[in-house]
């Protein structure tokens, strides 16, 4: 049976000039006389195969994408029809404007998933999440790697890890500005019950506490023993001195104050010998 999202095995059915014509069950596949170079008329060959723009059924050897799977792919060119991506093929594939949910820009790299028109033909698309579904084989805070897909804003950034699995850095783990095709590096935070991960890009807090407490008691020293922030001092004024979240402001200064070298009021806090 033939199969147009993935490569396949195709006699050779015969030679023109300067092309061969492979057998399939959808008919003769026009490929490259070059490219099956050494081969003979009911030779087997390894290829992918496609309708044109024309709708001519071509194959290619050198093709290595397969229908229903994401690839980072760079952008080629900019049109009134969509974007082109490069897929290292004698044609680039095109994801049609209606397949983009972001601005894309030239040279840029997106997580792009590659699918079947009701023609048969290839278009590439940026609503991935439907192909990330394999089940992750990650731990947490195991190191992750991938691009941003989507961004919502009110929830925050999606990633496709190693173009596989899906994940979501919430906006509260979050520090400074992220754009679709972006590729980051995150830890993993959590894996749901239906395996999707949510990321983080902190230390585990337990890792966290005896830096942002050293940080801390070193502040306190060089403002004279105290500092004008406390239990009810607005996250946005801790990371303005601070560069850390409310949470692991409070986790810190309740390390230092079980250690008895603080004491903690609602606005701000003290070395205690200092008191």
């Amino acid at each position: 049976m033939v199969n147009l999202e993935k490569k396949g095995k195709y006699s050779i059915k015969r030679f023109s000039k300067s092309k061969a014509y492979l057998k399939t069950p959808l008919g003769e596949a026009v490929i490259d006389k070059k490219a099956i170079n050494a081969k003979s008329k009911n030779d087997k060959v390894e290829a992918f195969l496609y309708y044109d723009k024309d709708g001519i059924l071509r194959a290619d050897k050198d093709i290595n994408i397969e229908v229903g799977k994401v690839y980072n792919l760079k952008v080629v060119s900019i049109t009134k029809f969509g974007a082109f991506v490069d897929i290292k093929a004698p044609f680039d594939l095109l994801v049609p404007n209606k397949e983009k949910h972001y601005k894309m820009k030239k040279d840029m790299v997106y997580p792009i998933g590659v699918f079947l028109d009701e023609n048969k033909r290839l278009y590439g698309s940026t609503y991935i999440s439907k192909l990330l579904n394999e089940k992750p084989p990650y731990k947490e805070d195991d190191s992750v790697e991938g691009r941003i897909y989507s961004i919502n804003k009110k929830i925050g950034i999606f990633v496709a890890i190693d173009n596989k699995y899906d994940s979501l850095l919430k906006f509260e783990e979050m520090r400074g500005a992220f754009t679709e095709g972006e590729k980051i590096k995150a830890k993993v935070k959590k894996i749901k019950e239906d395996g999707k991960i949510d990321l983080t890009l902190k230390r585990r807090s337990y890792m966290e506490i005896d830096p942002d407490s050293d940080m801390i008691y070193k502040a306190l020293i060089e403002m004279g023993g105290k500092i004008n922030l406390g239990d009810k001092s607005s996250p946005q004024k801790i990371m303005r001195n601070f560069n850390i979240s409310k949470s692991s402001f409070k986790k810190a200064i309740g390390r230092l104050l079980k250690q008895g070298k603080i004491s903690v009021n609602d606005y701000y806090i003290k070395i205690k010998d200092k008191a």
